[in-house]
């Protein structure tokens, strides 16, 4: 059977005769034949199955893109090949539609390989109306010519409107199904959605306002020896909160690996579970050292108790006998209006820190209208790493952008201008990379335009040495 010629027959002629040439097709294909006629192997693989919708709409752009990028033909040609080539892809399409369990699932894939912005139960559509208003014109043709008995003709008319209908109508209740579908799933998706995020939404604050009572609680109670730890180790703490959500925020962390001591532990022989004072003592020192990188629209506070790991360790801590006795007791002694031990301390060096920070940005703020980002690089830019700063609510601001970066400084008086003096590790201070190479230009305050401007001049010199070496040859 000459499959290749009764293929384009079909095509060519009755609707009808084309659907059972081709039904015929796939009783008796095989993959000789295939390999035999290329149009046969648009439909089928070599093993003799079908190809799938997606495979065929993949097939059907591929060979759009080798039309288009022919430099051999001119537009007329490629458009008239275009329009053919979607013509026979689009009845094969509509067969394997027929042929193929589609869901939602399976129709958004088929919708996505054609393109997001195209529709393809629409185009094929309009492909069948346009089919079928040739062929009534041929027909008519026809009937003029050869003299087609009224009989006849209207039963060829019957059949192509009636066979057209039925493609149409199959197509776009493909559509009108997956539309249902989605709606509702949609609605479902939306009702699950709300619901979720409502519960995301109460968990965290519930765990906030955990933070806020645990924080005021400790400072409430915090013994000297706690105070200055923590004043010691405040510059340290600020760094690990700074590394930890730079690696949440770069997948490089696994989650529950970073902070692996803080967890309940059994405290005596008599198997009490609790958090050891140590590990309270360490959470609270990374909640306040959230607190004080929380400048502008980064909210370090919120980023570092919402991460799944911090989180999870603060729900048990929520329970922990411990902190809700020091939560209890803090709240008896308010409603006795004594004065907290925080109250009677001066706030730790980078507390001052950020509250001259605060300042300084929010007068930034009012006075220049720049967003946040820009505000924190305009302070830590080489303008002022190079020229200084006029206020120490600036240089305060600058000094905690640069933490933020993971940036060591120092800051100096100098006279009218204060200046922060980038430190590098101990281990660094010799190694030569692109970010000391960069820093250190900081600190010199030495600009890049000058570092170009003097390389420049050591190639011209080397340059003209070399020139005069060779006229002296």
């Amino acid at each position: 059977m000459n499959f290749d010629y009764s293929f384009r027959r079909a095509r060519q002629n009755n609707p009808v005769c084309q659907d059972a040439i081709l039904d015929r097709l796939d009783a008796v294909i095989s993959s000789k034949d295939i390999v035999k006629c290329p149009i046969v192997g648009k439909i089928y693989n070599l093993d003799a199955t079908k190809k799938s919708t997606i495979e065929l709409i993949n097939n059907m752009n591929k060979e759009i893109s080798e039309i288009i990028g022919n430099r051999e033909i001119d537009e007329y040609d490629k458009r008239t090949r275009i329009k053919d080539c979607k013509g026979m892809y689009y009845e094969i399409i509509y067969r394997a539609l027929k042929n193929e369990n589609i869901d939602s699932k399976k129709f958004e894939m088929i919708k996505k390989a054609y393109g997001e912005d195209n529709d393809l139960t629409k185009d094929i559509s309009s492909y069948f109306e346009d089919k079928r208003a040739q062929e009534l014109m041929y027909i008519n043709g026809v009937k003029k010519v050869d003299g087609i008995k009224e009989k006849s003709y209207q039963n060829y008319c019957n059949s192509i409107n009636k066979n057209t209908d039925e493609k149409i109508e199959f197509i776009e209740g493909i559509q009108v199904k997956y539309n249902n579908y989605d709606g509702q799933n949609k609605n479902i998706q939306t009702v699950v959605t709300d619901q979720k995020d409502s519960r995301q939404e109460t968990q965290e604050q519930d765990i906030n306002n955990f933070v806020e009572k645990f924080i005021e609680s400790y400072k409430q109670f915090e013994t000297n020896a706690q105070y200055n730890k923590r004043i010691h180790s405040e510059e340290n703490d600020m760094e690990s909160v700074v590394s930890y959500i730079k690696q949440l925020s770069t997948n490089k962390i696994n989650s529950g690996n970073y902070f692996r001591g803080l967890h309940p532990t059994i405290l005596d022989k008599c198997g009490r579970i609790d958090f050891s004072q140590d590990n309270i003592d360490w959470m609270f020192r990374l909640l306040n050292a959230s607190n004080n990188l929380t400048i502008g629209n980064y909210p370090y506070d919120k980023t570092f108790c919402m991460s799944s790991e911090i989180k999870e360790v603060l729900k048990l801590m929520q329970k922990s006998p411990k902190v809700q006795e020091m939560i209890r007791k803090t709240e008896i002694e308010k409603a006795q209006g004594k004065q907290s031990r925080a109250s009677l301390r001066e706030k730790t060096p980078f507390e001052k820190q950020t509250v001259l920070a605060k300042k300084a940005f929010n007068k930034l703020k009012q006075e220049t209208h720049y967003s946040d980002n820009d505000i924190i690089n305009v302070m830590i830019g080489s303008y002022h790493m190079n020229s200084g700063y006029d206020s120490k609510e600036e240089l305060a601001l600058a000094r905690i952008a640069c933490m933020q970066r993971g940036i060591k400084t120092k800051p100096k008086n100098y006279g009218e201008k204060y200046r922060l003096d980038i430190i590098l590790p101990a281990q660094d201070q010799d190694r030569i990379e692109p970010q000391k190479i960069k820093q250190d230009t900081i600190v010199a305050g030495i600009n890049i335009s000058e570092i170009n401007k003097k390389t420049k001049e050591i190639k011209d010199s080397v340059l003209n040495v070399g020139e005069k070496t060779d006229i002296q040859r």
